[in-house]
């Protein structure tokens, strides 16, 4: 597939565009991947260990994970080398909504949005997946800005 041109994320006093790879709709046994590689991220996640998590992407996604302006080398050594504790981001119960429009890129990669609600707030991504041996791994996140959530949902 040929990419198209995604919604103008707006941010502050930024506005910025990008386009999104497409693809033709994954088989099944791509989907159920993409759907298994997403929970155990998100259950990686709940358990407070996001050290584990990070097995399930690439090294360059984890090479874009960095600290906070001023984070000290201690201080970041200390953080990944913690007991891990659920709910590290506080007592917010995180779920996955959705996991839709999973798609061959052509190229080896696999795309596909994941939509999730944390805090009373929905947030969109589009994960785009690299095989790797016999694993699916996240390469890249594209986040979307958060909106509040509706009741019921």
């Amino acid at each position: 597939g040929s990419p198209v041109p995604a919604a103008t994320p707006m941010g502050g006093d930024q506005v910025t565009s990008l386009t999104l790879p497409v693809g033709a709709p994954a088989d099944e046994a791509t989907r159920s991947e993409v759907v298994s590689a997403v929970s155990e991220v998100f259950a990686c996640f709940a358990a407070g260990d996001f050290v584990r998590a990070t097995a399930l992407f690439t090294d360059d996604l984890v090479r874009s994970f960095g600290g906070e302006p001023g984070t000290t080398i201690e201080d970041a050594r200390a953080f990944l080398e913690a007991t891990p504790a659920a709910g590290m981001e506080g007592d917010e119960e995180e779920r996955v909504i959705a996991i839709t429009d999973v798609m061959d890129l052509g190229d080896g990669r696999i795309g596909a949005f994941v939509v999730d609600e944390s805090g009373g707030e929905l947030d969109t991504v589009y994960a785009i997946f690299e095989r790797e041996g016999d694993r699916l791994l996240i390469d890249e996140i594209i986040d979307f800005a958060p909106r509040p959530g509706q009741e019921g949902m």
